[in-house]
């Protein structure tokens, strides 16, 4: 089963200073924030430190069904914020594209423009009455 099934399925809640948060709300919040404690980076770092302190290290007793729940939580956001930074990347990619784009462009105008700077009158003017 994947993550999300899981999540649905076991109803998964996340624990925030404003209440609890769904799965799906995870999708809206900062991957961080200055301001408040409403961020995935926050939210991962709180499932992290819970499972260190409530995990028992065992190499011979299986996991508790609170340690998995945990876990799975601290790996659907870990996944969010993978798919949020290649989203932001992705982003910066494009925008960086399009002003090189736009450069580009405006320097094929300036080329354009110097041509017709070289032109006599009478070839502008020819130019006009086509």
């Amino acid at each position: 089963m994947s993550l999300f099934e899981i999540a649905s399925k076991n109803k998964y809640r996340f624990q925030s200073p404003k209440g609890n948060l769904t799965t799906e709300d995870l999708w809206d919040l900062p991957l961080t924030s200055k301001t408040t404690k409403m961020c995935l980076d926050d939210l991962a770092k709180g499932i992290h430190k819970q499972l260190k302190d409530t995990s028992t290290i065992s190499f011979v007793l299986p996991k508790t069904h609170g340690d998995k729940e945990l876990e799975t939580k601290l790996e659907i956001i870990k996944h969010i914020i993978a798919v949020r930074m290649e989203e932001a990347d992705a982003r910066t990619k494009a925008r960086e594209n399009k002003q090189k784009r736009d450069r580009i462009l405006s320097l094929i105008d300036d080329k354009k423009n110097e041509e017709l700077k070289k032109k006599s009158i009478e070839e502008l003017e020819a130019m006009i009455k086509q």
